[in-house]
């Protein structure tokens, strides 16, 4: 699986189930707060506390990639990197 993060809002993953109805506002920012206040990111956040099921998490991340990775493809000019991470690692121990 290809993870991928961008700055722009509508990239992001809270925005994607927000607009896909897998969570409630409420919830989304509840958990971006405990984020901030605990350095655990907020989608492992929303499954801890069961406002997200991890079966809806999986699909909404590869869409998420797909599509970041769609609109880079777009850009005639851009500077982008590609990295290893622990989060997907973590992630899939859920």
């Amino acid at each position: 699986m290809i993870y991928a993060t961008s700055n722009q809002e509508t990239d992001q993953l809270g925005s994607i189930l927000l607009q896909q109805k897998k969570l409630g506002k409420e919830h989304y920012l509840a958990a971006l707060e405990q984020e901030k206040k605990t350095g655990v990111h907020h989608s492992e956040v929303l499954v801890r506390n069961g406002y997200l099921k991890p079966e809806n998490l999986v699909p909404a991340l590869k869409l998420q990639a797909h599509i970041i990775i769609e609109s880079m493809l777009a850009l005639e000019e851009a500077h982008f990197i590609f990295q290893e991470d622990l989060f997907l690692q973590k992630m899939c121990l859920l």
